[in-house]
């Protein structure tokens, strides 16, 4: 048998194991598996098959660079990766199969075990190169679709960032427009509520705005502070706890022990939001009620214009934080009616403070009284009258521990279950040390050298909430009192010291006419008993 053998010996891919078996079939080592091809035999009588270089077999003349041909796949240093013929190198009779990676037509099929002729040989070769360069074509194409595509969307992103750049603007421009004519409402309508003066000067400035003149804009807290925001918060709390009065204990509503919070009556016109229980021995920080407190603020201003009328545009000027402190602040006035320290209850008041060491108070108001507490200090510190003693409290090492986190958070203080209102609960920071504590004593102890007259202190409707805001130290009672019943308020506001002083001296006067009456009646009884002496004499 001729053995005319075509071998890719060139390529390195022989190997010294390869032979032909009996039936002159190809038989490939497979100690080097990707290192060799084919050993393929040539008929007998057969003319001499002319030498080819087996690199055009495999490789791509247009491909630059190095190349490898491993695992099925034709890869180069310059191009991307195509896919090519996977071949099976069992040791058995070689079958050359198509890629399964291969989406489109794959490579001619080279079967081995079958002898082929010469034209055969130029045939697969021929298709070898078609279907090459049917790849590269492929890949070509394929990049251009990419620049394409990405010149397409950038063109779309530029466009789109130029509509929304003009949305924007157009949405400021209403803005503005919506927030002059809120502006003009808020003004009208907070106008009707004020005095006389007040009227006057609201009506002037609306007259201003009328004219054009730009005004300032009403402020967040403001607006909530508003009366119709007031009226609106209570009537959520109504709505929630499901009745129409909360003044004394026995009105709010409670949870039994065997209740479902998710069991009871939905609120009054909505078949999917139920009512509300809260835990009226905790604040409005505790997890109990926080989120409870929440979900009617939210409420508020997604229901409020129905609820309240005339609420709609002021809602609009409040922010959510100040919409749900004013929320905050209606539980803490509505506790104060449960515990029976409002001064509004008809009913006893709970026998102690809340379990959880928390009075109801706002976290303003004890920043409020440590401010004036330490307004105060600095007063008794800098007094004049100090006696020598004591005049070490002037010292200026100490002058680092007259700063308003140095002071201690006032609480409520109760005494027999009732509210004490001229005595606060002092609780000095965990980390204050016995000679802090001491100096704070010695201050405290010293008469106040300028006290406030109750009757010359201002009252908080003459004042801006915003400036009570920044201005934390004229916050508290010894500068700032309560409206009074005038206003709105519960009870009008006491100056304890001088109710104490009246005490004192209507005790005293009381105290001088007693004895008066005494002396009176002595000198009664020695007068009768000398006219009876003279008688006997």
């Amino acid at each position: 048998m001729h053995q005319n053998i075509y071998s890719h010996s060139a390529l390195g891919l022989g190997s010294a194991n390869d032979r032909l078996d009996s039936t002159g079939t190809a038989q490939l080592s497979p100690i080097q598996p990707f290192q060799q091809l084919a050993m393929l035999p040539w008929p007998e009588n057969s003319p001499p098959l002319p030498v080819i270089d087996p690199a055009l077999m495999l490789l791509p003349s247009s491909t630059p660079g190095p190349s490898l041909f491993m695992n099925g796949t034709y890869r180069s240093t310059f191009t991307p990766s195509l896919p090519f013929a996977a071949l099976s190198l069992s040791g058995t009779p070689l079958t050359a199969s198509p890629s399964p990676s291969s989406t489109a037509s794959t490579f001619p099929t080279l079967n081995l075990s079958k002898k082929y002729s010469r034209d055969e040989h130029v045939q697969e070769y021929n298709l070898l190169q078609t279907r090459i360069r049917e790849l590269e074509q492929q890949v070509a194409l394929e990049s251009t679709g990419k620049a394409l595509l990405k010149q397409t969307l950038d063109a779309t992103v530029a466009q789109m960032k130029l509509e929304v750049k003009r949305a924007i603007l157009d949405t400021h421009r209403d803005f503005d427009e919506k927030m002059s004519t809120l502006r003009m409402n808020f003004s009208k309508k907070t106008s009707a509520g004020k005095g006389d003066d007040s009227s006057s000067d609201s009506d002037s400035k609306s007259s201003m705005k009328e004219e054009g003149e730009d005004s300032e804009k009403p402020s967040s807290m403001d607006a909530a502070g508003h009366s119709s925001i007031k009226e609106l918060t209570n009537e959520v709390f109504f709505l929630f706890c499901g009745t129409q009065r909360l003044k004394t204990r026995d009105d709010f509503p409670v949870l039994e022990d065997d209740q479902d919070e998710n069991e009871l009556e939905f609120i009054k016109g909505s078949q999917e939001i139920r009512q509300l229980r809260f835990d009226w021995d905790h604040t409005t920080r505790h997890h109990t009620n926080a989120d409870k407190i929440s979900t009617m603020a939210t409420y508020a201003r997604k229901v409020g214009p129905n609820i309240v009328a005339n609420t709609r545009d002021v809602l609009l000027l409040i922010s959510d934080k100040d919409l749900l402190i004013r929320f905050q602040t209606r539980f803490d006035q509505l506790r104060r009616n449960w515990k029976g320290t409002s001064g509004q209850s008809q009913t006893a008041p709970s026998a102690a403070p809340p379990e959880d060491g928390d009075a109801p108070l706002s976290k303003t108001k004890h920043a409020n009284r440590a401010s004036g507490k330490l307004k105060v200090r600095v007063r008794k510190r800098e007094s004049k009258t100090i006696p020598e003693a004591l005049q070490w409290i002037k010292d200026p090492k100490y002058d680092a521990a007259f700063e308003v986190n140095h002071m201690s958070d006032d609480d409520d203080f109760y005494e027999n279950g009732k509210l004490v209102n001229s005595k606060y609960l002092a609780r000095p920071p965990v980390y204050c040390s016995e000679k802090l504590q001491e100096l704070f004593d010695t201050v405290d102890s010293i008469n106040d050298p300028a006290p406030i007259a109750f009757e010359k202190r201002g009252h908080h409707w003459m004042y801006k909430l915003e400036w009570l805001v920044v201005n934390k130290e004229y916050s508290v009672e010894t500068y700032v009192i309560e409206n009074g019943v005038l206003w709105g308020d519960p009870t009008d506001p006491v100056d304890h010291e001088q109710k104490k002083k009246a005490v004192k001296e209507i005790k005293k006067e009381r105290k001088r006419k007693s004895e008066g009456n005494s002396d009176g009646k002595k000198n009664l009884k020695k007068a009768k008993s000398g006219k009876a002496k003279a008688k006997a004499d």
